[in-house]
């Protein structure tokens, strides 16, 4: 007897929206996401170009950002160092995965 075949939604993990992507936009850039949630991210992107275009404009403003804010004197990818306390640094970043 022939058994159905097997449905590929039931076995494919759902899609993260558009505000999901948002949502764990910092976590990824940070690299702070778990395995299955960069999975699930990169499944997103590599169906919508929308969310593909805005990531990379966010990329490219943090760098930016990053560049112009950067004291005189002051080199390196970390702009915040010298300049930031560490433990606001945590505290800020402890806060947003709180939220």
């Amino acid at each position: 007897m022939n058994q159905p075949s097997p449905n590929p939604a039931e076995s494919t993990p759902p899609y993260l929206t558009c505000r999901e992507v948002l949502d764990f936009l910092m976590g990824f850039l940070d690299g702070e996401l778990t395995e299955p949630q960069r999975e699930a991210f990169a499944r997103h992107l590599a169906v919508c170009p929308s969310c593909v275009n805005y990531v990379a404009g966010y990329r490219t403003t943090v760098r930016a950002t990053k560049a112009a804010t950067l004291p005189p004197g002051v080199s390196g990818s970390d702009p915040a160092a010298g300049v930031v306390p560490e433990g606001l640094i945590r505290a800020i970043r402890e806060a947003r995965r709180a939220s």
